[in-house]
C-alpha cells in the first residue's frame, strides 16, 4: 500500500490537452508559451526556442486567418450559388409556361427533352403568326415578359460571376 501511495505522490496529474491543441491554434500558442515560461531554461534558452518556433506559430495564425476566410467567402458563394439555382429554374417554369411546356428544368435537362421544348416554341410563334390582332398581341405579351426575366436573370448572373471572380 505504501508504495502505491508513493509511486501516486510522485506522478503529476494533469489532463491530456492533445485534442485541443489540434484543432485550436490559439490554445496551442497559449500552451507553447505558457510551456517555455515555466520551463528551466535560462533566458538564453528560452529566446532561442522561442525563435525555433515563432515562425510556425505566425504562418499558422496567418494559415488560420486564411483558412477561415476562404470558408466564409465559400459559404457565401455557395448560398449565392443556390439564389442562382433558384431563379434558373423559376425563370424556366415563367419561360415554358406560354409554350404549354409543364416539366421543370431539372426534369427536362435529366431526360434531354430540349427537343420538345423547341417543338412547343415553334409550335407557340406559328400560333401567333396565324392568330388575330388582339389574341396574337396577348401571346406576344406572354412571351415577352419571360423575356425580360431572362434579361434580368442574365444581369444577375453575370454579377455572381463576377464577385466570384473577386474571391
Amino acid at each position: 500500500m505504501q508504495d502505491l501511495i508513493k509511486s501516486k505522490k510522485d506522478k503529476k496529474f494533469g489532463f491530456d490537452l492533445t485534442s485541443i491543441l489540434g484543432t485550436n491554434s490559439i490554445a496551442s500558442v497559449i500552451n507553447t508559451f505558457t510551456s517555455m515560461l515555466v520551463s528551466n531554461l535560462t533566458k538564453e534558452e528560452k529566446e532561442s526556442e522561442l525563435k525555433k518556433v515563432d515562425c510556425i506559430i505566425d504562418f499558422t495564425l496567418r494559415m488560420q486567418n486564411d483558412l477561415n476566410t476562404i470558408y466564409f467567402e465559400t459559404a457565401f458563394l455557395q448560398k449565392s450559388n443556390d439564389g442562382i439555382k433558384k431563379d434558373i429554374e423559376t425563370l424556366f417554369r415563367d419561360y415554358t409556361k406560354p409554350i404549354g411546356y409543364a416539366k421543370s428544368l431539372k426534369e427536362c435537362r435529366e431526360n434531354d427533352d430540349w427537343s420538345k421544348v423547341k417543338d412547343k416554341l415553334e409550335n407557340y410563334v406559328l400560333t401567333i403568326a396565324k392568330s388575330e390582332n388582339l389574341q396574337k398581341r396577348k401571346m406576344q405579351i406572354e412571351v415577352e415578359f419571360p423575356i425580360d426575366r431572362l434579361i434580368q436573370f442574365i444581369g444577375g448572373y453575370n454579377n455572381f460571376i463576377n464577385s466570384g471572380e473577386q474571391f
